[in-house]
């Protein structure tokens, strides 16, 4: 009697006991945090508050909330996969500079923040670090912004589209998350989470209807190696693509934070 592969029995194990094991797997593959913080705000001196709160499965997330005094306005800011809130300080500064307060986190597993590197629960972790941020002192709750890189584009995308109060957002690579995981971690892990991490999703038209004709300005670098999926793009919209650099180094590109403080700030008049 023949015996049956091995692989395809495991990975149908591995689909009907849940997707706990390919959650490891992939999230192991794209998440690449560092252990600690190197620095903080309110170590340069900066207004900030250290923030703690727990995501809907208790898990305690750690991020930071930079003030100014009479702010044009308040951003929520969803980081890339690579580092720690330290990595992205400079995307926070340049918007603190403009006069924009800021708040921006680390996911579980990232930096200060507890738990197991997950992206199955990044949505559940931004809904929870939303509502902290609604939380905040002082919060300009009347000009709201989003602000996305990279893994964080889809997130803050999210965010937009579910809360109408939102007035103004920027994704910078944003991408169909099935086709960047296959160039990122290959077709095995990538069919993987399709089939248990991004299964069911409301894809990314669905939540652009629930944006509609708020001001957006997407970021797509020349050289970026994500597919920016081309239905997003719709009269109103603004499409920048930065030449001859991709997204991890865009901050360093001639004009970028200008145009990026420059679009929340007109977006709040």
């Amino acid at each position: 009697m023949r015996k049956p592969a091995l692989l395809p029995v495991a990975l149908a194990a591995v689909l009907l006991w849940g997707c706990n094991p390919v959650d490891r797997l992939v999230s192991r593959r794209i998440l690449n945090p560092e252990p600690n913080l190197p620095f903080s705000p309110m170590g340069l001196g900066m207004p900030a508050e250290d923030v703690r709160f727990r995501d809907g499965e208790g898990r305690l997330l750690q991020g930071w909330f930079i003030t100014c005094e009479k702010p044009k306005g308040a951003v929520f800011l969803c980081k890339g996969s690579d580092g720690t809130v330290s990595t992205f300080f400079d995307a926070a500064r340049f918007l603190h500079e403009a006069g924009l307060q800021v708040f921006l986190f680390d996911y579980s597993g990232c930096g200060l923040s507890e738990g197991p590197r997950s992206l199955v629960t990044l949505p559940g972790q931004v809904r929870a670090a939303w509502a902290c941020f609604l939380e905040r002192p002082g919060l300009r709750r009347d000009r709201l912004g989003v602000y996305g890189i990279s893994l964080g584009a889809p997130l803050a995308f999210q965010v937009m589209a579910e809360h109408p109060e939102v007035a103004a957002g920027v994704f910078e690579s944003l991408f169909d998350s099935p086709k960047a995981l296959s160039k990122v971690c290959g077709p095995v892990t990538s069919w993987l989470a399709r089939r248990c991490l991004l299964e069911g999703h409301p894809r990314l038209e669905t939540w652009s209807e629930a944006v509609g004709d708020r001001p957006v300005l997407f970021v797509v670098p020349a050289l970026d190696f994500l597919d920016f999926p081309v239905g997003m793009a719709r009269p109103g919209r603004q499409l920048w693509s930065p030449p001859a650099v991709h997204h991890p180094l865009t901050l360093c590109c001639p004009g970028y934070r200008e145009r990026v403080a420059a679009h929340f700030v007109e977006s709040f008049r």
